[in-house]
């Protein structure tokens, strides 16, 4: 990870709520990796947020870790519904700011429980002032294209 830390080398990091501690570690050991946090780390959906919060704001205190909205449609092909994820989400955007989130839609695997339409609808239905705001430009792409080095 040093290496990659010195080539300033963007990784996505795969996480549940059990491992942001392991990850908040990492981040300690090599605080200039870009890195990227998969999934919002898969929170426990409709528990208390308060651990993962509490992780998800240490990982927020480096300036290179952003956290990708995606992989919220359940990976079961159960029923879901997107006021679910609006505190985690609130979250998000609250700790890391405009610049340092991004959208994935987990597609295919989205197909699963939802179209991509759907999935892209219910997280804009949950930004603040709405997805016209100006604020979340980047969100769509720009903040990706910036971090992984995309023209």
């Amino acid at each position: 990870m040093r290496i990659l830390e010195r080539q300033r080398f963007p990784v996505d990091l795969q996480l549940r709520p059990r491992l942001l501690d392991s990850a908040v570690k990492l981040m300690e050991r090599v605080p200039e990796l870009p890195a990227v946090i998969d999934h919002l780390a898969k929170p426990d959906w409709g528990q208390s947020p308060v651990r993962w919060q509490e992780a998800i704001r240490r990982l927020a205190e480096y300036p290179n870790v952003m956290c990708k909205l995606s992989g919220m449609v359940p990976e079961s092909r159960v029923r879901w519904d997107a006021e679910a994820w609006k505190p985690y989400v609130t979250y998000v955007l609250d700790v890391f700011g405009p610049d340092r989130v991004m959208y994935g839609s987990d597609w295919p695997v989205c197909l699963w429980s939802a179209d991509y339409d759907r999935v892209y609808e219910s997280l804009a239905g949950l930004l603040p002032a709405g997805p016209e705001d100006s604020r979340w430009t980047g969100l769509w792409g720009e903040n990706a294209a910036r971090f992984y080095g995309l023209r």
